[in-house]
Parts: C-alpha cells; structure tokens; sequence
C-alpha cells in the first residue's frame, strides 16, 4: 500500500502539500523561510485515505477533518482562517454603503459650514 506525507501547518491546520514517502518535506520546502518549515508537520495516510477534496480538508489532531463553510468562503476572501477576534472586528467594520453614506453626510456638512 502506497504512504503519502501530508504536510501541513500546525498554526493554522491547513494542508501544505501531499508529497511520496520517500521524499523528506524539508529539502521541498527548503527554499521557504525557516519559521514557516518550523511549523510544518507530516501526516502519513495511505493513498486510499487521501481525500478527493484536499482542499476542504484541515488536520487537527492528527485526524482529517472537514472544514466548515465559513471556514471555506474565508479561506477564499482572506487567503485563512480567522480567528474568533478577526470575526468579531469584521463584524464591526462599516458596510460599503455605511461608508458612501458618512461621505455624502461630510460633504453635506462641508457645504453647509462654507454657507455660514
């Protein structure tokens, strides 16, 4: 049965790479700062385990784990996944329209002082 190094992130669970036993991740990732091979870790699966949607999948635990949608759409939006107190702050931010509409307000209040 065919191993599989599944190298991944401990900080942030993400799977890095999917690399043949027999090749050491250190010499693939040896052009990459020394902090981010730090934090590399190896998962050995078999090939039969290895699943087709590598992408939507996290380690945590030494288990294979499904992220979740959020965990998904973030990944796509911010290139991670945030951590509670990023959720939190992005909910604080102003909307698009929130801002367009403080805008046009300063600008109403801008005319009205140049009128006095």
């Amino acid at each position: 049965m065919k191993i599989l190094n599944l190298i991944y992130n401990i900080e942030s669970n993400l799977i890095e790479c999917v690399l043949p036993d027999d090749q050491d991740y250190k010499i693939y990732f040896q052009s990459y700062p020394q902090n981010i091979i730090d934090n590399l870790r190896v998962l050995q699966i078999t090939k039969n385990e290895l699943p087709s949607n590598i992408n939507t999948i996290k380690v945590i635990n030494n288990n294979l784990v499904e992220m979740s949608t959020l965990e998904i759409q973030e990944i796509k939006i911010y290139g991670k996944i945030l951590s509670e107190k990023e959720r939190l702050l992005n909910k604080l931010k102003p909307s698009h329209e929130e801002v367009k509409k403080a805008e046009q307000i300063i600008e109403i209040l801008t005319l009205i002082q140049e009128v006095m």
